[in-house]
């Protein structure tokens, strides 16, 4: 070994050496120090103007510039690039993976990619690169820029770079690792804190009814044969009273553990809004009444279509209604509207009580937060309903807005999705072109065959919209019986139906003669359906959700056909 050998290796021992015993003796929460000083070192040993490290996020999709040491002149470029899409950075990403390196001796030889404009916006020459890993996963790399002169490298320089750039990704390993226990640690204080306020809480809202319950029927059983008939009475009203709270009061922790476990299935079906209000209105039609309100209702002269669970949503309007006539004085008014807002269907329900602070507006939705849980002219509540509410409307990928003014009274506005159906009624142009008349100037009639009532809705609407008498049934017997008794220019007739199919329906009707068009309306819009719509001979097939342009030219086209 000659003398540059040995002042060559001897400098390779001591950088390994150096590089290890700085990030050996890291303290937590000093990273970024330490990390930048290893830089240097690599750098001078390198001779490269610039050393840095980029960290992935995968559920951004990007790299990010998180450390940075660059040569005396050296312009850096952490600001510059803060970050770089991982897809762009897709060849190194394979190479990383697979353990390599990446060595680009000379970077205006590279092909023109994205990934090349920022290499060249940076005057980099030659640059390598190196992984790091954090268990299996690959954390990010640390990359060499030679800038002044291009530069190559000899395989004794590539093993220190490679076990130097190990230790940094052990380090950043480690620094994470010790992040997710920090993180994990909290989590835990935070839900070991919060479990002793929900029992503090529940021990809280149990007690008060319990007492009423267990002091009750202790004065029943002590006052027996003492007191009259209507004394006995009160005391059991009491604890009536008493027991419905606490069976509600149940029934809300069990739906929010629900919840928040992630447990609680919809049973999504496409419904009517405005039906849906309208008859929880009228549950609430005494309680209204006894407290001398006025209900001021807006439910539209349309159908609104939602997809959403009707046991849910009549929950979410109950307590909403339950609250506003609570707290609204008599004499004055509580408010139910419905409308349309684009694409999105909107359910108001407000009252003229007594508002909300501004200091609990971001806290009403939480569990156990009520604004007057003291109040003695009220009846007490769980403090868990807006909460169940607010949940159960993101469970239907919904939002609630809330609008409140101490002494002038509250809003709460739920935004739904509207309805796939509901989007498809044609637009006035669409009317205009396509209304059809007999020749005598009477509407053609039409008899649409679905077993969901929504759907017979939403068409009865649109095609009476467009000049036609529109009757409905429900099942294929009820269409054939119709068929049979009333006179109908043409059919709509889904296929899947309770009892026997569409296709039975349609052949039965042509084994006995009936020559008037027949389209067939199905959401199974399969090759074998479709073969087997032909092979019957329906005049048409139509898709659901159903457009209704596509659909009224058809029919306009089998009706043609068939004068």
């Amino acid at each position: 070994m000659d003398r540059g050998d040995f002042e060559s290796l001897n400098e390779f021992y001591s950088v390994a050496t150096e590089v290890s015993l700085l990030l050996a003796k890291n303290k937590l929460g000093q990273l970024g120090e330490t990390i930048n000083e290893v830089l240097g070192i690599l750098g001078r040993y390198a001779q490269v103007e610039r050393v840095y490290v980029f960290t992935f996020n995968y559920e951004e999709g990007l790299s990010y510039y998180d450390f940075e040491w660059c040569a005396e002149g050296t312009e850096p470029q952490i600001d510059l690039v803060p970050s770089v899409s991982i897809e762009d950075l897709r060849e190194w990403v394979d190479h990383f993976e697979r353990g390599d390196r990446v060595y680009l001796p000379s970077i205006p030889d590279m092909e023109d990619s994205p990934l090349k404009e920022i290499l060249d916006s940076q005057a980099i020459k030659s640059l390598i690169v190196y992984p790091m890993f954090h268990g299996e996963d690959l954390l990010g790399f640390v990359g060499f820029d030679a800038v002044k002169e291009f530069r190559s490298w000899g395989e004794r320089d590539f093993a220190l770079l490679k076990i130097a750039c190990e230790t940094i990704g052990t380090t950043l390993s480690r620094e994470k690792y010790h992040n997710e226990l920090v993180q994990a640690k909290e989590a835990a204080e935070k839900a070991n804190a919060c479990k002793s306020e929900f029992l503090a809480n529940m021990s809280h809202e149990l007690r008060s009814p319990l007492n009423s319950v267990i002091g009750f029927s202790e004065l029943i059983d002590f006052e027996l044969g003492k007191v009259d008939e209507e004394k006995i009475r009160e005391y059991a009203g009491f604890i009536r009273t008493g027991g419905k709270h606490l069976l509600g009061l149940v029934n809300d922790i069990l739906d929010l553990a629900r919840i928040e476990a992630g447990k609680m299935q919809l049973d999504k079906q496409i419904l009517d809004l405005r039906e849906l209000v309208e008859l929880a209105a009228g549950t609430f039609k005494l309680a209204i009444e006894e407290k001398k309100l006025t209900l001021v209702a807006d439910y539209g002269d349309k159908p609104l279509y939602v997809e959403a669970d009707g046991k849910r949503l009549r929950q979410v309007i109950h307590n909403l209604m339950s609250n506003a006539i609570k707290f609204t004085g008599s004499g004055k008014r509580i408010g139910m509207e419905v409308n349309a807002k684009g694409k999105a269907v909107c359910m108001t329900i407000w009252d003229e009580g007594r508002g909300i602070p501004d200091e609990w507006k971001g806290r009403i939705f939480e569990p156990f937060e009520q604004v007057s849980p003291f109040d003695a002219e009220l009846e007490s509540g769980s403090g868990l309903g807006l909460a169940i509410v607010n949940r159960i409307v993101s469970l239907h990928e919904g939002e609630i807005e809330l609008r409140s003014e101490v002494g002038k009274g509250t809003k709460f506005t739920i935004t739904m999705p509207m309805g796939q159906i509901a989007s498809e009624l044609p637009d006035e142009d669409v009317v205009n072109s396509r209304s059809v008349l007999a020749s005598d100037g009477e509407r053609k009639r039409v008899l649409y065959v679905d077993d969901i009532e929504p759907n017979r809705r939403l068409l009865s609407c649109g095609l009476s919209i467009c000049n036609y008498i529109v009757d409905t049934v429900e099942t294929g017997e009820k269409a054939l019986e119709r068929i049979g008794a009333e006179k109908y220019d043409i059919v709509l007739l889904d296929l899947k139906l309770p009892g026997i199919s569409g296709f039975e329906v349609f052949q039965a009707l042509r084994e006995r003669g009936y020559t008037q068009p027949v389209i067939a309306v199905t959401a199974s819009l399969t090759d074998e359906i479709r073969k087997e719509a032909k092979s019957l001979g329906f005049d048409d097939l139509q898709g659901k959700p159903v457009d209704f342009k596509k659909l009224l030219d058809s029919m306009g086209n089998c009706l043609s056909s068939a004068c």
